[in-house]
């Protein structure tokens, strides 16, 4: 069961890794909700490059998040809960600033 779980959660790292490149070089930008319904002058604003830069962060983050658990529980697995619980709090954390930019 361990060696599935490091399998998947580094198929899924890199894969989060290679978009969130492409995302922050301004490419893949119509794998963003919404792209596809803006003008071509607004494709091309820098707020689009913006977002997508944001995204490919973002993408970074979980990515890092996901091996960084992974290590962690493997190597301690006492830490479970302490990383579980890390987890929780750092989508909602995620959560919270999605809803304040909306604002």
């Amino acid at each position: 069961m361990a060696a599935l779980t490091i399998t998947l959660t580094a198929v899924l790292s890199l894969l989060f890794i290679v978009l969130g490149v492409f995302l922050v070089k301004g490419k893949f930008l119509d794998l963003i909700a919404g792209y596809k319904k803006l003008s071509e002058e607004e494709k091309k604003s820098d707020e689009v490059a913006k977002v997508g830069k944001a995204a490919g962060i973002f993408l970074f983050v979980v990515a890092f998040l996901m091996v960084a658990s992974v290590v962690i529980v493997q190597l301690f697995p006492a830490a479970k809960p302490a990383v579980l619980i890390v987890l929780f709090v750092s989508m909602l954390v995620g959560i919270t600033c999605v809803f304040l930019m909306k604002r």
